[in-house]
């Protein structure tokens, strides 16, 4: 009987643990430094915010689904991913094409990162569709010359 209430005790324990950790990396990071997020436009297609993220300044791990970043200003960043760290350096206008992850940022740097940031909340099925209408204009810019 000790043996059955040790390994649901275990089970238990575990079971939480995994939960716990799901919790941890699926931070919301506006939920975690709202001080330093402003929401600029959230619907049901997608969500975006400005950052301010000051020098020596840490945001613990959270993540993103698809998101694209714009920086307003540059700066260095570490984003540590994985247990591996990266130093990256932006510049004021840089873009990026994010894959959903989670990670922790820290600015390294000597002056403050704005960031605008547009995270994708669901496939808009846009993408065929602006193919098309870029094709179709192709097509009506050859038919006027």
């Amino acid at each position: 009987m000790k043996k059955f209430q040790r390994g649901m005790l275990c089970l238990m324990l575990l079971s939480g643990l995994m939960f716990f950790s799901k919790q941890v990396r699926a931070q919301d990071p506006v939920k975690l430094n709202p001080g330093n997020h402003k929401i600029l436009v959230d619907d049901d297609h997608v969500r975006v915010y400005e950052v301010i993220i000051p020098p020596g300044q840490k945001v613990a791990v959270h993540s993103h689904p698809r998101h694209v970043v714009y920086a307003l200003s540059g700066g260095t960043l570490t984003l540590t991913k994985d247990g591996k760290s990266e130093a990256v350096t932006i510049k004021e206008g840089d873009a990026m094409d994010m894959p959903a992850e989670s990670h922790s940022t820290e600015n390294t740097g000597s002056t403050e990162v704005k960031l605008v940031v547009v995270e994708i909340k669901k496939d808009m099925g846009m993408k065929g569709k602006m193919m098309k209408d870029k094709n179709k204009m192709k097509k009506d810019k050859a038919r006027e010359y």
